[in-house]
């Protein structure tokens, strides 16, 4: 399945689940959330834009854009995204993340993993990732 939300998608496997947002008015807030999927279910989290609870087993993808300007200079979309997955986030979660630019619009991206995720969800993680179209 294809998810697209505010002219951002991605391709989900079979038996991956996602939170449905709906446009909002303005809030201030920056990043705001575009896409949030894992591969068991998934719900809101209570610390931060990046909190979301799903099976200790799984991987979530977290797609964050940020509508003003930033300080930092993000570099291009990768072609393939690649990066290490074992690191202590915020809220104690565990996983890693790339920024990058892709038609002029800013985004902030994670995978997080979930204790005792196996290698194989991690790696289709990255390649769920590689599925990520910006119109």
């Amino acid at each position: 399945m294809r998810l697209l939300f505010a002219g951002v998608s991605l391709m989900l496997p079979h038996g991956w689940s996602h939170i449905p947002f709906v446009p909002a008015p303005p809030s201030g807030n920056d990043p705001v959330t575009r896409i949030a999927a894992a591969s068991s279910p998934i719900a809101f989290g209570q610390c931060n834009e990046i909190s979301y609870r799903f099976s200790p087993r799984g991987v979530a993808i977290v797609v964050l854009e940020y509508l003003r300007p930033t300080p930092a200079r993000f570099a291009p979309r990768p072609a393939r995204f690649r990066f290490p997955l074992d690191n202590r986030l915020e809220c104690g979660l565990r996983g890693g993340g790339v920024q990058f630019v892709d038609h002029r619009r800013r985004f902030d991206v994670f995978v997080l993993v979930g204790r005792r995720a196996p290698a194989r969800l991690k790696r289709q993680a990255l390649a769920v990732l590689d599925t990520l179209r910006v119109r």
